[in-house]
């Protein structure tokens, strides 16, 4: 696993009568993202993760990162490798 490549670790948590909770973190690395996402995210979301590359061509992939800022992308193409993480947590009340 190339650890200089872009992930993004999600859970996209569905509750009836609450609507969508959306944790992402953003690192440069499987592990570093990995990590990001486990400190900041409750432990029993933790089974229903996702981790992969950001250019990744699954789906949901891109649905998630459609949620990430421009200005957040540029962040990881200027900065120096391992220096740069973001960890959101978007909530959508659809009742």
């Amino acid at each position: 696993m190339k650890t200089d490549v872009v992930h993004v670790a999600y859970v996209r948590y569905f509750a009836t009568g609450e609507g969508v909770r959306i944790f992402l973190a953003v690192g440069k690395g499987y592990v570093k993202t990995e990590r990001l996402f486990k400190i900041n995210v409750p432990e029993y979301f933790h089974a229903g993760m996702v981790v992969k590359p950001l250019d990744s061509e699954d789906v949901k992939m891109a649905q998630v990162s459609d949620l990430l800022p421009e200005s957040v992308l540029k962040l990881f193409t200027k900065n120096p490798p391992r220096t740069t993480e973001y960890f959101s947590t978007v909530h959508y009340n659809l009742s």
